[in-house]
C-alpha cells in the first residue's frame, strides 16, 4: 500500500467491532493495534503487563488522584492517576506508530481524537443491534443486573455494563 492508512474503530458493547476490526486489518493487509499494545509497551518498558492491564480503561479514583482546579487531576503534564498515565502510553504509542508512516488498524484507545489531526485516518463507529440490546438488558434485569442500558455519549452498554450489580450485593 503506496499512501498511508489509518483506520479508528469505535464500538458498541456488543456490536461485534473489535472481530470487525481484525478482519479489516487482515483483510487489508494491515497492522492490527488493540489492548494487547500494552504487551509492547509492557516490554519496552520492562514493566509488569499485568499492572498495566488492571489499569487499562477504568475510570480514575479520584479519591487517591492530584486535583487542581474542578475538573482535572493533573498538575501541568504530570498526573499520579494510574488510569491515566497507562492511556497516555497507549495514546503515546499509537502517535509514535502513525509518525513513522506505518498504515494500520486500532480499536478504541480513543485513537478517533488522539490522531484527529492526520489526514489519513478513517474514523469507524460500529452500533450494536437495538432490537439484541433490548434482549439483553431484559434478560440481564430478570437476572438482577440493573442499570445496564447506559448512555450512548458514555459508550452505551459497553461502559455501563461495568456499573451493574446484583441489589444483594450492594
Amino acid at each position: 500500500m503506496g499512501e498511508q492508512l489509518i483506520i479508528s474503530i469505535s464500538r458498541e458493547y456488543g456490536s461485534g467491532g473489535h472481530e470487525i476490526a481484525r478482519k479489516l486489518a487482515d483483510r487489508l493487509e494491515l497492522a492490527f493495534y488493540d489492548r494487547c499494545m500494552l504487551d509492547e509497551i509492557a516490554e519496552q518498558m520492562n514493566a509488569d503487563v499485568s499492572d498495566f492491564h488492571k489499569y487499562d480503561e477504568k475510570p480514575g479514583n479520584r479519591l487517591l488522584s492530584r486535583r487542581v482546579g474542578n475538573h482535572t487531576r493533573r498538575v501541568g503534564n504530570h498526573t499520579n492517576s494510574y488510569e491515566e498515565i497507562i492511556a497516555q502510553f497507549q495514546f503515546d504509542y499509537i502517535r509514535k506508530k502513525a509518525e513513522s508512516g506505518e498504515s494500520f488498524v486500532v480499536v478504541g484507545r480513543c485513537s478517533e481524537n488522539v490522531l484527529k489531526d492526520y489526514d489519513c485516518l478513517i474514523s469507524v463507529f460500529v452500533t450494536g443491534d437495538k432490537d439484541l440490546d433490548a434482549k439483553f438488558v431484559a434478560e440481564a434485569k430478570a437476572a438482577g443486573l440493573e442499570n445496564l442500558k447506559g448512555h450512548r455519549t458514555v459508550g452505551g452498554m459497553r461502559a455501563s455494563i461495568y456499573n451493574a450489580m446484583p441489589k444483594e450485593g450492594v
